[in-house]
């Protein structure tokens, strides 16, 4: 007769838990065993309430029981000196979320991971050993969250700490009686497009090389997750300038061309200097040809 531990028949329990709350606010694809790199789930939010059904605010998931509740990632063994168990962190391009299943109350916890950011962007990647991600189960804790902090009493031989993540209470919290409550199913589904909304910009300031970024500093389950953010200056590299100005190009032809369209020469001269920033190889020729007030020749 075949068997296996139980253990892993309850993490396969708590995912079927998981999946079934989940789908009533949206689609839900289970990655295949074969594929877990990480996450467990790849969802969006249905849009019922505009009277069609249609999905969109994609998003993914990583599934933790209650007593198991943090996501932990260490160095390879192989691979002590380096960061690459957390570097496929922040090449993600959906935003992502930690879920605690609460088999006992038939419950799903959603937690916004974007606190990570802190470490990249405060200058710790070098300085993270294991990076641990730990969710608020306690309503005790009512503090805003914060930035991650290192544990020095874990420096490893290479300077490297573990750092403690701290993703504050829940952004949603899912179950039996939300999904049976049309109200409560919307005010779930807004709490999570709020969240994600917010993960897209932070995805999209990355690709521009922009150090700015949101998280949600606060989540009370009784008002949409209320966001707080990070932000410094651009490098002083000539690199990331020229790739920051090429990111910026296409809003800012749009706005030059408004502009003239509607004759505000205060506005086209606005945006006339960043504009020329851009390097040239960036700004195609038909735009140089119909905004010869911006790229023609300077007096």
């Amino acid at each position: 007769m075949p068997s296996r531990l139980h253990n892993y028949r309850e993490g396969d329990r708590s995912e079927y838990l998981a999946v079934y709350l989940l789908s009533a606010l949206g689609l839900v694809t289970q990655v295949p065993r074969q594929e877990d790199i990480g996450f467990d789930l790849v969802c969006s939010v249905a849009d019922q309430e505009t009277g069609r059904l249609t999905f969109n605010h994609q998003f993914l998931v990583s599934l933790k029981s209650r007593s198991s509740p943090n996501i932990v990632l260490k160095p390879d063994k192989g691979n002590l000196r380096n960061t690459i168990h957390i570097q496929w962190l922040y090449r993600l391009e959906l935003p992502f979320f930690l879920g605690v299943v609460d088999k006992r109350k038939n419950e799903l916890a959603i937690y916004s991971t974007l606190p990570i950011w802190f470490i990249p962007y405060g200058g710790h990647f070098r300085s993270c050993g294991t990076l641990r991600l730990c969710p608020r189960l306690s309503s005790r804790n009512t503090a805003d969250v914060g930035a991650p902090r290192a544990d020095s009493d874990t420096m490893d031989k290479w300077g490297r700490s573990q750092w403690i993540v701290d993703l504050g209470h829940p952004i949603v919290k899912v179950s039996y009686s939300t999904i049976a409550n049309e109200d409560q199913k919307r005010f779930a589904k807004s709490c999570l497009r709020r969240a994600i909304r917010y993960a897209r910009l932070s995805g999209l300031y990355r690709e521009m090389e922009v150090p700015f970024f949101y998280w949600m500093a606060k989540a009370d389950h009784e008002g949409l997750p209320h966001p707080a953010f990070y932000g410094q200056s651009v490098p002083d590299n000539p690199e990331v300038i020229n790739h920051v100005h090429s990111k910026l190009a296409p809003p800012l032809i749009s706005l030059a061309m408004l502009y003239k369209d509607t004759g505000n020469a205060a506005g086209l001269q606005s945006v006339t200097a960043l504009l020329r920033s851009v390097p040239q190889a960036d700004i195609p020729d038909q735009v140089v040809q119909h905004l010869p007030e911006i790229f023609g020749p300077q007096s």
